[in-house]
C-alpha cells in the first residue's frame, strides 16, 4: 500500500508488540497495556482485567492514530522481530572442545558461559584494535610519524583482566 492511502484501518491492522504488566495493589490494581514501540506513556491504558486494559488500549491506539493522520504526524509501523535468538551452532575440533572444557572447569563456569566470555573478550578487543588503528592512521595522515599497535592477550581467567601484567596490556607505540 502506498503511504498516500494509508488510512486508519491500515494502521489499526498492524501488528504492533503489545506489553502487558500487572498494577500495584496500592495504585488500584489490575493491569496496564502499552506500546513501547510508539511510547509507553503515550500509548497506554489500564483495566482491571488484561482484556480489559487491551480492549480500552485498542480505544486509545484509534484515538491518537487518527489525531496523528489528521494532524500529518508520522506513524512508525511496527518493527520486525529479530531473527537472533542468542543461539548459535559451532562446530570444532575435539581437542579444543576438551581444552575449552578443562579451561571452564577450572574457572567454575559451564561450558557455554566460558565460551561466551570468551568470544566476547575476543570481539571486544579486536574491534578496540581496529577503532584504535583508524584513530592513528587519521591522527598521523599526512605526518612522517608511523604507529604501530601491538595487543598482547595472554589470558586464561578472564574474571581478572583488571590485575594483568604490563606485558598483557595495550602497547600504543609512536
Amino acid at each position: 500500500m502506498s503511504k498516500m492511502n494509508r488510512d486508519l484501518n491500515y494502521y489499526m491492522s498492524l501488528p504492533y508488540k503489545i506489553e502487558i504488566e500487572p498494577l500495584r495493589e496500592e495504585d488500584g490494581g489490575g493491569f496496564e497495556a502499552f506500546i513501547p514501540q510508539l511510547g509507553r506513556m503515550t500509548m497506554t491504558a489500564a483495566g482491571d482485567t488484561e482484556e480489559e486494559a487491551i480492549q480500552i488500549l485498542r480505544e486509545v491506539k484509534e484515538t491518537l492514530f487518527s489525531h496523528w493522520i489528521e494532524e500529518g504526524f508520522p506513524i512508525p509501523e511496527p518493527e520486525e522481530e529479530s531473527p537472533y535468538n542468542g543461539r548459535i551452532l559451532v562446530r570444532t575440533t575435539k581437542e579444543l572442545h576438551r581444552e575449552l572444557a578443562i579451561e571452564a572447569k577450572k574457572q567454575g563456569v559451564s561450558l557455554n558461559a566460558f565460551i561466551n566470555q570468551s568470544l566476547l573478550l575476543g570481539y571486544t578487543f579486536q574491534s578496540f584494535k581496529m577503532n584504535l588503528e583508524k584513530i592513528c592512521s587519521h591522527w598521523s595522515a599526512g605526518s612522517a610519524s608511523q604507529f604501530k599497535i601491538e595487543l598482547n592477550i595472554g589470558v586464561s581467567d578472564f574474571s581478572s583482566l583488571e590485575s594483568l601484567p604490563p606485558e598483557n596490556k595495550l602497547h600504543l607505540v609512536a
